[in-house]
């Protein structure tokens, strides 16, 4: 049986191997490393990789946590990933902190092992201890909190939503529509971030459904069974959810039927469109937030309502009322922006003292911008000022930017500034 991926050939397990072996000589230096666990598609065989002759390339990144004595700095973590990347040959990640081109990469994470007991209830933390791969160390999972799947809260789908919606926006640029030249990685990364998002989907609907297995294909198998039952009006709405999202998973498997796709502005539009539709049904049921425009009003509130109350009990050991978790989550989204704020002005070199007293939480305001802009694209060409408009009022809370025309080339501005806006705060790693 293949370990990293679903490819049989042992020539693919055994590059990743190689790797993997290197990335693990770096990281087990650090100070204190008690265990190295790789999760994500590799950590359950279910990977991607581009194949060309026996040379073997990851799509996109290997996911990494490692478990230590104590708190390892986010800038010793992303300075030992870029020295794994160079001795790979690879370009690594997209800059955490600008728009740019990325290559495949090593995504670092670090957790003290004091704080294994202490982890929410979340996606990740599931996958972590059902479906990764002890690849260096003492396997220490069974440290971790008897987690289930009924109460995975549903601001973690909701974040998988949007993160999704957020990946297909910045690959998709404006030069797909007018016709100037798209480099074949760009194009191959439009797909690949596709199916993932048909994946998130998904995870969001299986979540909803109580039905969420920690691997794309147990996933699949799931809303297959359950999609017609459980979500029917989403399947009159949209008869082809179903084959997409089977058809994506497959192809995020098996990267060589990248080839299949011939139109990846028809792609594009169709995955936007069935996205907004997920994340409508998911703000509309989970939520009870009707529209867009109530989202960006309440949004963040409602998204710590959700997720919070386990993390307390979780972290601090507290059982709050819902009158003092109003009260923690208010200085919480205010910490939260003080640390935005600092970022801010660390990378960016910016002063934007309006952040420390924006009432709502930078992050999913950040998130809540993203339906306005990728509605604000039209098929042919054309903008939707009114969309526009909206996401650059709503992404001025939080973030300093010069203010775009109102054109396809300003859309495309605007497109890059939000990634920005994005990977500076949610690259903090803080969860």
């Amino acid at each position: 049986m293949p370990k990293y991926t679903q490819y049989k050939e042992p020539f693919v397990d055994k590059a990743i191997q190689e790797q993997i072996d290197i990335g693990v000589s770096e990281m087990k230096q650090l100070p204190g490393v008690i265990s190295i666990m790789l999760i994500g598609g590799f950590g359950r065989a279910e990977g991607s990789v581009k194949i060309e002759g026996q040379k073997v390339t990851p799509v996109n990144d290997y996911d990494l946590y490692i478990i230590t004595k104590k708190q390892i700095k986010e800038e010793i973590l992303n300075t030992l990933a870029k020295k794994i990347e160079k001795k790979l040959g690879s370009k690594g990640c997209y800059s955490l902190y600008e728009h740019s081109e990325k290559d495949f990469y090593f995504d670092i994470h670090a957790i003290p092992i004091k704080q294994l007991k202490k982890l929410p209830n979340l996606i990740k933390y599931y996958e972590i201890k059902h479906s990764s791969l002890v690849i260096y160390g003492k396997d220490v999972r069974n440290q971790m909190p008897k987690y289930s799947t009924d109460k995975i809260p549903h601001s973690d789908s909701l974040r998988f939503l949007l993160n999704r919606l957020t990946h297909i926006t910045e690959w998709f640029m404006i030069n797909y529509l007018t016709g100037k030249p798209v480099k074949p990685e760009e194009r191959e990364t439009l797909i690949y971030d596709t199916s993932k998002a048909y994946m998130a989907m998904a995870t969001a609907l299986t979540v909803y459904a109580k039905h969420y297995k920690p691997t794309y294909l147990g996933r699949l198998k799931e809303i297959k069974a359950v999609f017609t039952k459980e979500f029917p009006e989403l399947n009159k709405k949209h008869p082809d959810l179903l084959e997409k999202i089977e058809f994506f998973t497959n192809l995020k498997l098996d990267p060589k039927k990248f080839k299949e796709i011939k139109d990846p502005v028809e792609m594009w539009f169709k995955v936007r469109e069935h996205m907004l539709s997920v994340l409508d049904f998911y703000l509309k049921n989970a939520f009870q937030i009707n529209s867009l425009e109530q989202f960006s009003k309440q949004g963040s509130s409602k998204y710590l309502e959700s997720f919070m109350p386990d993390l307390y009990r979780k972290k601090l050991g507290l059982e709050l009322s819902k009158e003092q978790l109003n009260f923690a989550n208010f200085f919480l989204q205010r910490y939260l922006n003080f640390l935005y704020f600092k970022r801010i002005l660390k990378v960016r070199k910016k002063f934007f003292p309006k952040l420390l007293f924006y009432n709502k939480e930078a992050g999913m305001t950040i998130f809540a911008t993203v339906p306005f802009l990728v509605k604000s694209l039209n098929k042919n060409k054309t903008i939707n000022k009114k969309y526009l408009k909206r996401t650059i009022e709503e992404l001025k809370k939080v973030y300093p930017f010069k203010t775009p025309e109102l054109t396809l080339e300003g859309y495309d501005e605007l497109r890059k500034t939000y990634i920005n806006a994005w990977m500076l705060y949610y690259f903090q790693k803080l969860i």
